[in-house]
């Protein structure tokens, strides 16, 4: 019965202390200059290591490092932790399509593709405008999926922020490819 009851405490214990390094939330937002692109992602435990991009046009063939990550903590009763990763590649060619992904020794994102921004003219800007998408009753969420291949959630901090982390995981497979820009809304001022 001590053997059962010691097992039952090892389990319990390894299950409260894992771990997760793996990159969640990714999602690009266009940089200062045209030339550059910013992607951002979150791990769940601190890394301990260094946070990298690598990227390319036909290959992976470009890294660029970043030593630190940014702790959040929610402001809920838990005081739960995240950390934020960011990393600004510089020097892109416009209107080139690159591959990337994101992370480091402890886990890798998949692989992502974004189009950089012309410089020409000749090129006409498509983009979409909507508020207040929640995470429950996301109705724009299709449409926006099928426009990205061809006031973001309000209350986040719900759920000691996990309601915003499952949304940011929500929107990744289209923010992860079309950069988007968000401005605050009346919510951010409650």
């Amino acid at each position: 019965m001590e053997v059962i009851v010691c097992l039952l405490a090892l389990v319990l214990s390894a299950c409260e202390a894992q771990v997760f390094f793996q990159p969640e939330q990714v999602h690009l937002a266009y940089g200062a200059q045209p030339s550059y692109m910013v992607v951002t992602w979150v791990t769940l435990n601190h890394t301990n290591t260094p946070s990298y991009v690598e990227y390319g046009i036909d290959s992976l063939s470009w890294v660029v490092k970043n030593s630190g990550q940014k702790e959040f903590v929610d402001g809920g009763n838990e005081t739960r932790s995240i950390f934020i990763h960011s990393i600004t590649m510089t020097h892109l060619k416009p209107g080139e399509r690159y591959m990337y992904h994101v992370g480091g020794p402890l886990g890798w994102s998949d692989i992502f593709y974004f189009r950089t921004m012309p410089t020409n003219t000749d090129f006409s800007a498509r983009f979409a405008l909507y508020g207040d998408m929640g995470n429950e009753n996301a109705v724009a969420l299709s449409s926006l999926q099928e426009l990205a291949q061809r006031d973001f959630a309000y209350d986040m901090d719900t759920d000691n922020a996990r309601y915003g982390d499952i949304f940011m995981n929500q929107i990744q497979p289209i923010a992860a490819y079309v950069p988007y820009m968000v401005c605050p809304g009346n919510h951010e001022a409650a």
